[in-house]
């Protein structure tokens, strides 16, 4: 419970760093309001380093094939190894293809289905 506790603490703290440093630069790859509701869903995803072994990667769960169809190779082989900047950048391309059908159940508990 407390390691699960901490590693909640430090996908907040992420979070927020991210809000503050990168958002200005990231708002030139998406904007601003799709990263508000892409954080919401990466809340019900996972940790941005994420590697369980269940076929999902990083923050967004990106199955590995959807990761490289969708331009992630740019940045790393799998998500998990990209910075989370990149891995929302590539859930931005996936977004654009397909709205949030891939994100079913967080995107649904957000609101946004």
């Amino acid at each position: 419970m407390a390691s699960g506790l901490r590693a909640a603490a430090l996908c907040a703290v992420v979070v927020l760093m991210l809000a503050v440093t990168q958002t200005a630069g990231a708002n030139r790859y998406f904007p601003s309001w799709w990263y508000r509701q892409a954080m919401c869903v990466h809340r019900g995803e996972g940790a941005w380093n994420a590697n369980t072994g269940n076929g999902f990667y990083g923050g967004m769960q990106f199955m590995h094939g959807t990761w490289v169809s969708n331009g992630g190779r740019r940045f790393a082989e799998y998500p998990h190894r990209a910075t989370p900047v990149q891995q929302l950048i590539v859930a931005y391309w996936l977004w654009r293809r397909a709205g949030w059908r891939p994100w079913p159940n967080t995107a649904r508990a957000c609101g946004l289905l």
